[in-house]
């Protein structure tokens, strides 16, 4: 199935991330950030590796650095 990712949708401090055939109009959610070392706003676009897999970033989680909010983490979608 040839899928597509579509850019992060925030909803309040969390972020979803959704996935659909590339000929279907409903959307299938992936994954929910959920904070902490999970990661927080992901506020890039993702971006395609051309083998499959979509990567992103997050602005807050992680690690306890960077003054508290952590310092973002980065994701796979494989």
């Amino acid at each position: 199935m040839s899928r597509t990712i579509s850019r992060v949708l925030l909803a309040g401090a969390c972020a979803f991330a959704f996935a659909a055939p590339v000929s279907a109009g409903n959307f299938r959610v992936l994954h929910t950030f959920k904070g902490g070392k999970d990661g927080v706003n992901s506020n890039a676009a993702i971006t395609p590796d051309g083998q499959g897999n979509f990567y992103g970033t997050t602005e807050y989680g992680g690690g306890k650095g960077c003054g508290g909010g952590g310092c973002g983490t980065v994701f796979r979608i494989a």
